[in-house]
């Protein structure tokens, strides 16, 4: 039976966690609902900008095409675009895995479940063939033990969550975009913001190939024709009518390449908003654990205490008897 005094520093210890999770819980809960904000106001923006370029590409090949098929946006006649394009097919790598995990733990398997999902993949590709590109110091302190390959020399950190803007995590919005250029394939593993108590580890491929091997002849013909079916100066495209300028393969180019941008910010704010919910119903679990605990222990203490109190009677009463005998 654990002593009272044990009993008592147990119990001013956990209820010292105790304080710690709730006020992370209630942390969580305020920069869930900020995130939370940033990302409905992200999702607005990206859905125009996919609807803008299914707009622009013809069905069938949409998800076919990248922003590195087109080379310098110029015309779509013009034989340096199209050897430049053709060129890159040899320099492209093996396949890429982009990786984004939190830069910190305690939030329940956000973190281990992604690094689970990626472990296997390496398995199934072999490692050989794979580099990693780590949003996150998780995901790369774990896959650094495992020897693989990283595409870069260290993780890409998040921001403060109160600077978190497309300004201010630009730059590392365009070396992942930019890293995924020097690679025949590459693949996203990231958690989806389902609900508080659920969150889904996705594992999808980008839209567009990096490089032009994986798209058929006859599909790239059918985007170049179809870019070349563009009005010179005017021309209505789905819902939007436009004025190209500058090119009108330059269009369509800086379209998708704004799309890959915004694609990756609303991966990382999905990302992000996943992880604190994680973290509040990880915290929130901790918190009630540790009052059950609490509930237990004082319980615990109170009967030795009860127990102890009712033997020191027993034995002064004992003694005076004792005394009154003799």
């Amino acid at each position: 039976m654990a002593s009272l005094k044990v009993l008592k520093s147990r119990i001013k210890s956990i209820h010292t966690t105790r304080k710690i999770t709730k006020a992370m819980q209630l942390i969580a809960a305020a920069r869930l609902k900020g995130i939370r904000r940033k990302v409905d106001a992200a999702k607005v923006y990206m859905e125009e900008v996919h609807d803008l370029v299914e707009s622009l590409v013809p069905d069938g090949i949409y998800d076919q095409l990248r922003v590195n098929n087109y080379g310098n946006g110029g015309d779509s006649n013009s034989a340096s675009d199209n050897t430049r394009m053709d060129s890159r097919t040899e320099s492209c790598k093996g396949t890429l895995i982009v990786l984004f995990t939190a830069d910190r733990g305690l939030c329940g398997q956000f973190n281990g479940a992604i690094i689970k999902a990626s472990r296997k993949e390496i398995a199934t590709i072999g490692r050989d063939n794979i580099e990693v590109l780590c949003m996150g110091r998780k995901g790369y302190e774990a896959l650094k033990k495992d020897g693989v390959t990283f595409a870069t020399n260290s993780y890409i950190s998040y921001p403060q969550i109160k600077s978190i803007s497309f300004l201010n995590m630009k730059e590392s919005i365009l070396e992942i975009v930019n890293a995924t250029r020097k690679y025949k394939r590459y693949i996203l593993i990231y958690s989806n913001y389902v609900s508080m108590v659920k969150q889904e580890v996705v594992i999808e491929e980008s839209l567009f190939p990096t490089c032009d091997t994986q798209m058929s002849s006859t599909a790239r013909d059918d985007v170049h024709n179809s870019v070349d079916q563009f009005g010179d100066d005017q021309s209505r495209v789905g819902k939007y009518k436009m004025s190209f300028d500058g090119g009108k393969r330059l269009v369509l180019q800086r379209t998708i390449e704004q799309y890959s941008i915004a694609r990756v910010f609303n991966i990382i704010l999905t990302s992000m908003l996943s992880e604190y919910a994680a973290r509040m119903l990880a915290m929130d679990g901790a918190t009630r654990n540790s009052t059950k605990m609490l509930d237990t222990l004082s319980r615990q203490y109170n009967q030795n205490r009860q127990s102890q109190i009712t033997r020191e009677l027993i034995e002064i009463i004992s003694g005076m008897e004792a005394i009154e005998t003799a």
